[in-house]
């Protein structure tokens, strides 16, 4: 068999030559690297971008709820500062030394005492267990009559005349205050 030998006389630079694509590696690792890195950075930067989002979402719902609720919290801190109000008057009630004895018999003690045109307008006691009466009365010598029945009855002790001065009416009426002290009263 004849072997063909095929010589090309076409000089070089005329040569039709099949184009074959080529890539200098050092051109196309760094493109590669900066595309893989460029599209990581986008992925990573839109699943933050959706986080942003739905933490936006949750606090816009928490914002709402809290408006909703806030009628809530201001009941709540109105009915706490009623609790705090009645607890305090509770308080104040369960440390008033109640002794309705003794009230009674001071009461009835004072109806004795008390001549015609006299009137209390108020009867305290202190801590310390000094009655204070305060009242109105026609005359001087009303004041004087009290505060000898008062010194005659056997339950009340350190009587004292604090204050008597016009009430007005043309010095018709004065007002008055004394204060005694009760001794222990006896059940008989």
């Amino acid at each position: 068999m004849i072997e063909k030998i095929e010589v090309n006389l076409i000089p070089a630079e005329y040569v039709v030559r099949e184009k074959r694509f080529s890539i200098d590696l050092t051109i196309f690792i760094p493109v590669l690297i900066s595309i893989v890195l460029i599209t990581v950075a986008m992925i990573w930067l839109s699943i933050i971008n959706s986080n942003i989002e739905r933490e936006r979402i949750t606090i816009s719902n928490i914002e709402r709820e809290i408006q909703v609720n806030r009628t809530i919290q201001v009941e709540i801190r109105n009915l706490e500062a009623r609790i705090a109000e009645m607890q305090t008057k509770v308080h104040a009630l369960k440390s008033i030394d109640v002794n309705r004895e003794k009230w009674i018999r001071a009461l009835e003690l004072y109806t004795y005492v008390l001549p015609e045109n006299t009137w209390l307008t108020s009867i305290e006691q202190a801590e310390s267990g000094v009655i204070t009466i305060n009242g109105v009365t026609e005359a001087d010598a009303e004041v004087g009559q009290i505060m000898n029945r008062l010194m005659a009855s056997p339950s009340v002790r350190d009587v004292r005349l604090v204050e008597i001065r016009d009430a007005g009416r043309n010095g018709e009426l004065k007002n008055f205050t004394v204060q005694h002290s009760f001794n222990h009263i006896n059940r008989n």
